[in-house]
C-alpha cells in the first residue's frame, strides 16, 4: 500500500511546514520550503526539497537521462528564462522499515523495493517544481546494497536503435541482499502512469511494478558471496560490470546489451518489450581480506595509456587502496595502505587534477596522485567524526558524515598547487545540511530546512541521523550555474538541493580570506 498526494502544493514562504496526513504506506513525500533567506543567499543553496522513502537510504544513484520539455512558441516569454522544464530520475534503495537489522556478508531474502524518484526543475532560475516517487520496482532480495545506472552513451545508442523510448531513464544495475546482481530496464514516468491509470493511482498511490530483470546473475550467490557495491564501465563497448563483495572478493561480469532482439515483457511491466541483456561471470577472486565497500572504474587516471577503461580500483574496511586490471584476473597494478586501522568509506576518481579522493572513518579525506617517482598520498581532516561517502562533480566534491552533515568543497581550493592538502586548514567546509535528533524524538533538519516531527515509534534505529550516501545530479543543459545534489539519510529522508555555482565559489573565496 502506497499513499501519496498528487495534488500536493508547497506551503507559503512564511510557513515553517505543511504536511498532509497520510493513511500509511511504504512511500511518503514531504516538501519543505526554505525560511532562512540569508543562509540561502550566503551559502549558495538555490532550492531544497525532501522525499521520505520509509526506510534507511543506503544506496542511491542518478539516471544519466536529463529530459527537457519542448516550449511552444509564445510560452518562453511568459515563463521567463527558466522556460523548458528538466526531468531527472533518481534511484533509491531504502532498507525495509520492518527489518530492524541487516547483517553484512549474510544472505537476505524477502520483499524489497527500489524507488524511482522523478525530479522536475522548472520556472525562472530553475527551481525544484516537483520531487515525488514515480514508481517502485519490487524484488525478493530484501536489501539493495548498491545501485548504478548504465553510461549515458549506451543509453543514447539504445535510443537511436529504437530499443528504448525517448523518456527511458536507462538500465539500472542493482546488488541485492540475496546475492543476485540484476539489471532492470526502468521505464519513463509517462509509460508507467498511462498503463496504471487506475483509481488507486489517481488517489495518490504509487505504482509498484513487479518487473522481471532483463538480466540476472546468480554466480556470486553460488560462490557464497554477497555483493556490496557495483560499477558500470564507462568506456565503449560498455560491456563490463565490476562487483565488490562483503567477504572481500571481486567479480567481473560481462554484460551484453541489445543483442539477440528484445527481451520478453511481462504482465506488470509498463512496456511490452525491453532491450535484451545477458550477464556472465568472467572472473572471481579474493581482492581483500576485509569487506570491499567502494569500487570504481579508472577513466582518466591510468597506470598505462592502454589500460584506460580497463582497470578499476577497490577499497574498504582494510584501509587499503588497490588498482586491478579487469582483463587480467588477479593482476594487481597498484596498492597503497591509506590507514591500517581505519575504514575507507568512499572512493571517487578526480579528473583534474588526476587522482583519487578517498573518505575514511576518522573524518579525513585523502588524495592519491601521480608523482615523479611513483604515487603519493596526502591527507587532511574534513570532520571530527566518520565520513560515510564522497562524490565529485567537476571542480566540486561533497562528503557526508555519521552526524548527518553534508560538506561541500572546491577541489583546487582544497589542494595546493603541488597537489597536497593545506597544512593548517581545509579551504572550505561549508555544511549545507544537518540532521540531528532532539528531545522527544524530534528530528531536526538544520541549515536549510525547518524542524520536522514524527511519531516516537517511527524511530527504531540508532543510525537514523546518519547520511549514508550523496550523489551529484547530472548537469541540466542551459543551467550552467546550477549544481544539483541528493543526500540519503538513515531516517528515511532523501534531500534534494540546487546550489548556485558562482555563489558557492565566492563564498569559499571569502571563507579562505577570513581564515
Amino acid at each position: 500500500d502506497v499513499d501519496q498526494d498528487p495534488n500536493h502544493q508547497p506551503p507559503p514562504a512564511n510557513a515553517k511546514k505543511k504536511k498532509k496526513k497520510k493513511k500509511g504506506g511504504y512511500v511518503k513525500v514531504v516538501k519543505f520550503v526554505p525560511t532562512e533567506e540569508g543562509f540561502f543567499k550566503e551559502g549558495g543553496v538555490a532550492d531544497d526539497a525532501v522525499v521520505f522513502t520509509g526506510g534507511s537510504n543506503w544506496s542511491l544513484a542518478w539516471s544519466p537521462l536529463v529530459q527537457r520539455d519542448e516550449v511552444k512558441r509564445g510560452q518562453a516569454k511568459a515563463k521567463g528564462s527558466g522556460a523548458g522544464a528538466h526531468t531527472l530520475y533518481l534511484a533509491v534503495g531504502p532498507h525495509p522499515s520492518a527489518r530492524k537489522l541487516n547483517r553484512v556478508n549474510e544472505l537476505h531474502s524477502g520483499f524489497g523495493l527500489i524507488q524511482i524518484v522523478r525530479v522536475r526543475c522548472d520556472g525562472p532560475g530553475k527551481r525544484i517544481a516537483e520531487a515525488r516517487v514515480s514508481y517502485t520496482v519490487a524484488h525478493d532480495g530484501a536489501v539493495t546494497w548498491g545501485l548504478t545506472w548504465c553510461p549515458e552513451a549506451l543509453l543514447e545508442a539504445l535510443r537511436r536503435a529504437g530499443k528504448v523510448a525517448e523518456d527511458h531513464p536507462g538500465l539500472l544495475a542493482a546488488c541485492l541482499g540475496n546475492g543476485d546482481v540484476c539489471i532492470y530496464a526502468c521505464p519513463g514516468h509517462a509509460a508507467v502512469h498511462s498503463r496504471h491509470a487506475d483509481p488507486a493511482a489517481d488517489s495518490g498511490g504509487v505504482p509498484a511494478l513487479d518487473m522481471k530483470p532483463v538480466a540476472k546473475s546468480e554466480a556470486l550467490r553460488r560462490r557464497k558471496a554477497v555483493p556490496s557495491c557495483v560499477a558500470w564501465c564507462r568506456r565503449d563497448p560498455f560491456d563490463l560490470l565490476v562487483v565488490g563483495c562483503w567477504d572481500g572478493s571481486v567479480g567481473v561480469l560481462k554484460c551484453q546489451v541489445g543483442k539477440g532482439g528484445e527481451a520478453e515483457g511481462n504482465e506488470n511491466s509498463p512496456e511490452s518489450s525491453s532491450p535484451a541483456a545477458h550477464l556472465s561471470l568472467l572472473s572471481f577472486y579474493l581482492a581483500d581480506l576485509q569487506p570491499i565497500t567502494c569500487i570504481t572504474w579508472l577513466e582518466t587516471f591510468a597506470l598505462d595509456g592502454s589500460l584506460r577503461g580497463e582497470s578499476f580500483a577497490t577499497a574498504g574496511h582494510s584501509g587499503t587502496f588497490k588498482v586491478w586490471n579487469a582483463r587480467q584476473p588477479q593482476a594487481l597494478l597498484l596498492q597503497r595502505n591509506i590507514y591500517s586501522h581505519k575504514y575507507i568509506t568512499g572512493l571517487v576518481e578526480c579528473p583534474h587534477p588526476e587522482g583519487f579522493l578517498i573518505s575514511t572513518s576518522d573524518g579525513f579525506i585523502s588524495f592519491i596522485r601521480k608523482t615523479s617517482d611513483g604515487y603519493g598520498v596526502s591527507s587532511g581532516q574534513m570532520a571530527n567524526n566518520c565520513l560515510y561517502s564522497i562524490d565529485i562533480n567537476d571542480a566540486f566534491f561533497a562528503v557526508t558524515t555519521m552526524t548527518g552533515e553534508v560538506r561541500v568543497g572546491h577541489i583546487m581550493q582544497t589542494l595546493h598547487e603541488r597537489v597536497c592538502f593545506k597544512s593548517k586548514y581545509i579551504a572550505f567546509q561549508r555544511c549545507v545540511a544537518s540532521v540531528s535528533l532532539g528531545e522527544d524524538k524530534v528530528l531536526e533538519v538544520e541549515g536549510t530546512l525547518p524542524t520536522m516531527t514524527e511519531k516516537k515509534e517511527d524511530y527504531h534505529s540508532p543510525h537514523q541521523v546518519h547520511c549514508f550516501k550523496t550523489a551529484w545530479m547530472p548537469p541540466m543543459p542551459g543551467c550552467d550555474n546550477l549544481m544539483g545534489i541528493a543526500h540519503g539519510y538513515g531516517s528515511g529522508l532523501v534531500q534534494l538541493q540546487l546550489l548556485e555555482r558562482e555563489t558557492c565559489v565566492k563564498y569559499m573565496c571569502n571563507m579562505r580570506k577570513l581564515r
